[in-house]
């Protein structure tokens, strides 16, 4: 995964903009060997009740998430981690 990975998973909100400004930031932090572990929890942080409360009026902007790394120490549930199992 890249930034391209990241920015697709982003939610639409008010506060996403500035893609360019966001990807210098991605490619000064050197984000790419982490991008798997950033997108899990963007997709994550998705279902969560402070992303999804007043329809996303809590979402920070993407260029906030990245300065601040809100994915660095962030427990994802283990449910949310495992594939989900297809029953046949």
């Amino acid at each position: 995964m890249n930034f391209e990975a990241f920015w697709a998973a982003w939610p639409k909100s008010i506060r996403k903009g500035g893609k360019s400004v966001c990807l210098a930031r991605w490619k000064k932090g050197l984000y790419d060997g982490c991008a798997d572990q950033i997108v899990k929890h963007v997709e994550w942080m998705k279902t969560t009740d402070q992303w999804r409360k007043d329809n996303g009026a809590f979402i920070p902007a993407p260029l906030v998430y990245l300065n601040q790394q809100r994915w660095d120490g962030a427990e994802i549930p283990e449910t949310f981690m495992k594939p989900a199992v297809q029953q046949v």
